[in-house]
């Protein structure tokens, strides 16, 4: 699905202009503002390369956004000679190892840090075709994110490189740019270094907590300072820990990651009251449930002691209706939005008993929109209303592709449809399956498969095996749900990347006479 296409000339005046252009589109889309943020950045900082270091500028320069899943995918395209510096690997040649080394305004290092996936192609000039650069980036990123603040840019991109992949970086280089985005963004965890230009690393607490509207985080204060009053004073403060300069890579992820669980160990009795809330929303006291002619069985596996995953079952007039609901985010995040987006969903669904699954999902789609205060409210959810004749019928909001099951394979049911909040005039439809006995219908959260499913690739070879041989055990194992949670479990490890949930619907064979 295209969200965005524009081309301008390649001046620096061009980039600056189309810029303007995207973050208009990007802002009637309703994405988060660091998503927002970082893709004008990207845009600019590459822009602002093309003009100035080919050999021959392009004369031109384009740039589309697609929606890919739950993935943005930025592609831009210039007729000028091929960027400079850029390292051949296979097909899709990649940016080369040291972007530092490359002269830019801010480091082509940045597009790295901010985007999921990243690759560069030579076009060609006699066959009139432009060299592509092509950047992913998930809206659904549950990462922890972590706020770096030092008033030296470079020691801030360092550390936020240092924390890699396992973390999400939001950096700041003054103590109100600190506070604007820890007021903008939900942060997991501060790492911040104790002289800043306007203050201390203590006083990001006091500032914090005079923010009622925000949940509290932990604050790492690294510093060269290695008086043990100072250490002593911080922790009194509230600091979670103190790091001593210099500071490795290896020891930076360690000591974010223990103060990130032991923070959560800490929140464990917040997090029970909203899951307590949470699972009467989400029916969850049962694993099984038995409708008008069918059987649903569910299966779910968190992180930590919440999770954004949420099925609802709701009674309809001659159907029942099913949503699976998966929300960005972790933890208590997750939890909270979790409680407040199954409130709409069930509200909507009793005030509208009416409407179909895809009128359900453009009617929520509106509200999103329309209500300011929901804006940011990132989840992917499927909505399966079942008949009793074995008629179904299905719509998706940006989810994982529902997949049928039988004795013949397994095969996905392809339902289009975008994340919902990005644009208020999105209609969704639906698509219908007869449900044959013997069949089973599996609806999923991307968290079986986060590098993949979140971007709408295949199901991996191991869960569709899994699936395949708990429909075939349905006829001879009295509990072929339990086999394919052993199979899940040896498959995805003791220590999970992402929440997941598995919930299998099939036709309930009536009891004989």
């Amino acid at each position: 699905m295209n969200l965005f296409k524009a081309h301008s000339p390649a001046t620096l005046d061009g980039v600056s202009n189309l810029r303007k252009r995207l973050r208009q589109r990007l802002s009637a889309l309703a994405i988060p503002n660091a998503v927002s943020e970082d893709l004008q950045l990207v845009w600019s900082e590459w822009g602002a390369n093309l003009v100035k270091h080919p050999a021959q500028p392009p004369i031109q320069i384009e740039a589309s956004i697609d929606l890919q899943g739950a993935t943005l995918v930025m592609t831009i395209a210039d007729d000028g000679t091929p960027y400079p510096d850029m390292v051949a690997s296979g097909p899709s040649p990649l940016l080369c190892e040291d972007p530092w080394a490359m002269e830019s305004g801010r480091g082509l290092a940045l597009i790295k840090d901010m985007v999921e996936g990243i690759a560069y192609q030579v076009g060609d000039v006699e066959r009139r075709t432009p060299n592509l650069l092509t950047i992913s980036r998930n809206l659904m990123d549950r990462r922890p994110t972590v706020l770096v603040v030092d008033d030296d840019p470079t020691l801030a991109q360092s550390y936020a490189a240092f924390l890699g992949s396992n973390f999400k970086s939001v950096v700041a280089t003054s103590l109100d740019e600190a506070f604007r985005k820890a007021s903008e963004t939900p942060v997991d965890l501060i790492l911040t270094d104790y002289h800043l230009d306007d203050g201390t690393g203590e006083s990001i607490i006091s500032l914090l907590e005079r923010d009622s509207k925000r949940l509290p985080a932990p604050v790492l204060v690294i510093t060269g300072d290695r008086d043990p009053d100072l250490k002593m004073r911080l922790e009194d403060h509230g600091v979670e820990g103190v790091i001593t300069k210099p500071v490795s890579p290896v020891q930076l992820n360690r000591l974010v990651r223990h103060a990130f669980r032991r923070t959560l160990r800490q929140q464990a009795a917040l997090m029970r009251h909203f899951e307590a809330i949470a699972r009467d929303l989400r029916a969850e006291h049962q694993i099984v449930h038995r409708l008008k002619g069918f059987k649903v069985e569910r299966l779910t596996a968190s992180t930590d002691t919440g999770s954004g995953d949420a099925l609802i079952i709701h009674e309809r007039e001659g159907s029942q209706r099913i949503i699976l609901v998966d929300m960005v985010g972790h933890g208590i995040v997750a939890q909270a939005s979790s409680v407040a987006f199954l409130s709409i969903l069930r509200t909507i669904n009793a005030l509208h008993p009416e409407i179909n699954c895809g009128a359900l999902i453009t009617q929520v789609n509106r509200i999103l929109n329309e209500d300011i205060g929901l804006s940011g409210l990132l989840c992917t959810f499927a909505v399966v209303d079942c008949y009793p004749d074995g008629q179904i019928r299905m719509a998706s909001a940006g989810h994982v592709e529902p997949v049928i099951a039988s004795s013949e394979g397994v095969h996905p049911i392809p339902i289009s449809g975008p994340l919902i909040g990005l644009s208020a005039d999105q209609e969704y439809e639906g698509v219908e399956h007869l449900l044959k006995p013997g069949e089973r219908l599996f609806l999923m959260t991307d968290g079986l498969d986060p590098a993949g499913l979140a971007s709408g690739d295949q199901l991996p070879e191991w869960l569709e095996a899994a699936l395949q041989k708990t429909v075939s055990e349905g006829t001879t194992s009295p509990t072929p749900i339990e086999s394919l949670r052993r199979c899940i479990s040896e498959a995805l490890g003791p220590e999970l990347e992402d929440d997941w949930t598995l919930v299998s619907i099939c036709r309930e064979t009536p009891p004989e006479p």
